[in-house]
């Protein structure tokens, strides 16, 4: 039963890392236009394709379990760059400030803890 778990949320957790790789990509357009929103200017193209590699490589080895602390690694790659420049709540207004860093502390702490915990668990 255990088993069974493990493998349904792996595949729902690498579903998200897949999609998000193939609709960066499929809407290459909006992509660029939201790095450079968020302030990614330098190369966003080749930026926007490694990150993009980064996910579809980590998901994938997510999904299959081969490696799974390499497929953290990969994703974990993506993520903290991207989650330090998506929630920079240290320049935000100082009306929204509180509700930035709450919403940064909030995500942050759910993929770090997540992703560590079922990484160390299968590695032990």
């Amino acid at each position: 039963m255990k088993d069974i778990f493990d493998l349904i949320s792996r595949l729902f957790l690498s579903a998200i890392f897949l999609f998000e790789s193939y609709s960066s990509v499929k809407h290459i357009s909006r992509s660029k236009a939201t790095m450079l929103h968020y302030g990614f200017h330098w190369n966003p193209e080749l930026l926007l394709y490694t990150a993009s590699f980064l996910l579809l490589v980590g998901g994938i080895f997510l999904l299959i379990g081969y490696r799974p602390g390499f497929a953290v690694t990969l994703l974990l790659i993506y993520w903290i760059p991207v989650t330090f420049m998506v929630y920079q709540f240290w320049d935000a207004p100082e009306g929204t400030k509180i509700f930035k860093l709450s919403i940064f502390e909030k995500y942050s702490h759910y993929r770090w803890a997540y992703t560590y915990s079922n990484t160390w668990r299968r590695e032990i």
